[in-house]
């Protein structure tokens, strides 16, 4: 086990954990209760933990430390799920104990048991990013650079994803009995979409993907809140009246965003824990879904947020918007009264500008950049982001 190596994978008895953060007087952070670490364990797993700790060389010592020193203090944590079109799904959690970039970043999972975690330890943030934009980018160029960009109250979002699903169905259903698919759609199937996908964990549809990296539980729609979210739509002329009142179409495009998102080649959902400079703890959601021509952002803020945003964008703005969001502001309070430690047990004085989410761009704006420092949308005509103040290029 070197050091230096780009990737380490290793394995720790959960209940190990805790006697090594006292042998080594690490501290836990507020984070660290998210890890599901036993406090509790018995006395010959603190024997044996510590007799395991003693056989270790000098160079597997360094590692592990490091391991448990993130598992003790984590400044971020970012929930990860990964589909590629609508049958793998793979789920990770990635640690990161420092705000140096440059610095290893962590990725823990569960054995078969869940007994063990399973870790692998990347040299740097970088590594875990261009693992990420490989899996949006796929094999494929992409081949439109149409920008489409909706700013949408969350509740509307979760109306026109219902909507695309439905749309999805639709083609199955056609293909399946060798019909034209459907030009319209109805009141009372959008309401069904709507609600099923609350019922449902079914996450190939996108709104139960959407709603699945959101952390706290959202009540069913009305049928009130629905037709008013299909007539802001029809504002935003992403659907259309189709005859009958109860009767809605694709407008272009609107069709355009529902062809891309319909049945996404390869989608990532990302949940960020982490703390603010003051040390309060924030939370944000986002998804990057990859369809036949475009890339989208989809923006969900926090948990108490009620607003979306939903964009078109490049690689080069997905590297811009993860490097923004992988990137912790603050540290989290301790849970006790001891010094932080931040990465091998060290005190972490390294600083990061304010830059939890990604501000929004308004509709009528039309984006020309990414922040390079922090991943914010920055609107033509603007010197300087709005987020945390960096100079457009």
């Amino acid at each position: 086990m070197n050091p230096e190596d780009t990737v380490i994978e290793l394995m720790i008895l959960r209940d190990a954990i805790a006697p090594l953060f006292k042998k080594l007087s690490f501290v836990r952070g507020e984070l660290s209760g998210l890890l599901m670490i036993p406090e509790a364990v018995d006395e010959k797993t603190v024997v044996e933990a510590t007799a395991w700790w003693e056989t270790l060389t000098p160079e597997e010592r360094m590692v592990i430390q490091s391991v448990l020193a993130a598992l003790a203090s984590p400044q971020l944590i970012a929930d990860i799920s990964m589909m590629s079109g609508s049958c793998t799904l793979q789920a990770t959690r990635l640690i990161m104990d420092s705000r140096k970039p440059e610095d290893p970043v962590f990725l823990l999972g569960e054995d078969t048991t869940k007994k063990y975690f399973r870790i692998e330890r990347l040299l740097s943030r970088d590594l875990a990013i261009n693992t990420l934009i490989l899996h949006i980018a796929g094999t494929d160029p992409v081949l439109s650079d149409a920008i489409l960009k909706f700013d949408l109250p969350r509740e509307e979002l979760f109306v026109l994803t219902s909507v695309i699903d439905l749309y999805r169905r639709l083609i199955y259903n056609s293909l399946m009995n060798h019909l034209p698919v459907p030009a319209s759609f109805g009141l009372v199937e959008i309401e069904k979409s709507v609600n099923d996908a609350y019922t449902s964990r079914d996450i190939r549809w996108l709104l139960p993907f959407i709603l699945s990296v959101i952390p706290r539980k959202h009540t069913p729609l009305s049928g009130h809140g629905i037709r008013q979210s299909l007539a802001r739509m029809v504002e935003l002329k992403l659907v259309m009246k189709n005859g009958s009142p109860d009767q809605y179409s694709w407008t272009e495009p609107g069709r355009l965003l529902a062809d891309s998102l319909n049945n996404p080649v390869s989608r990532i959902g990302l949940l960020l824990t982490g703390a603010m400079e003051n040390g309060d703890i924030a939370m944000q959601s986002l998804i990057l879904a990859r369809g036949d021509s475009n890339i989208w952002l989809v923006d969900l803020g926090g948990p108490k947020t009620g607003s979306s945003f939903l964009s078109t964008v490049t690689l080069r703005d997905v590297r811009s918007v993860l490097e923004g969001i992988l990137q912790p502001s603050g540290t989290p309070r301790l849970l006790s009264s001891a010094g932080i430690l931040g990465r091998a047990g060290k005190p972490d004085t390294a600083k990061a500008p304010l830059a939890m989410k990604p501000q929004p761009v308004h509709a009528s704006d039309k984006v020309v950049a990414f922040c390079r420092n922090c991943g914010s949308p920055i609107a033509l005509g603007k010197k300087f982001c709005s987020n945390c103040g960096t100079t457009a290029r």
